[in-house]
């Protein structure tokens, strides 16, 4: 299975996510069919990806358990 990865703009990546934007939500949970506690990664486009437990909540995602995996410079 391939790795799941979603970009999120670095100032809001920190410990633990809420995501509620409406657009990113139906692609994570419709388009990527992602499942309750999967793990995904999050890039921020500045050479950093980070690992992340998804879970479902009301209409909302969490991203929590968030930590770096890889590091590089940007080109």
């Amino acid at each position: 299975m391939s790795k799941i990865r979603i970009y999120i703009e670095k100032e809001y990546i920190s410990k633990s996510i809420i995501i509620k934007e409406k657009e990113l939500l139906h692609k994570i949970k419709n388009v990527l069919r992602c499942k309750n506690n999967e793990t995904i990664y999050i890039f921020d486009g500045c050479g950093k990806e980070y690992s992340a437990k998804l879970e479902y909540f009301k209409n909302n995602v969490l991203l929590s358990n968030i930590e770096l995996t890889r590091s590089q410079e940007p080109p």
